[in-house]
């Protein structure tokens, strides 16, 4: 979800992740931060880093567990 709007669908999660991100990047984005919810284990957590990492060489990604409830990741950028 992007505005309130549905901008991916899917079963794999990395994927979405990364289709999101491509929504919200742009040209000012300098970090990204990723939120692991309270149902994404590490290894989720760690395909997803290293996919945004390598679709985004220019970002400083970064990683804090949230253990928030429903959303397995949320995403933001600066």
């Amino acid at each position: 979800m992007v505005d309130g709007a549905a901008v991916s669908v899917g079963d794999d999660v990395a994927e979405a992740a990364v289709e999101v991100s491509r929504r919200i990047v742009d040209d000012d984005s300098e970090i990204l931060t990723l939120v692991a919810g309270a149902d994404a284990s590490a290894g989720e957590r760690g395909t997803v880093e290293a996919l945004l990492r390598r679709a985004f060489p220019e970002l400083d990604v970064q990683v804090v567990v949230g253990d928030q409830p429903r959303y397995p990741f949320l995403i933001g950028v600066e």
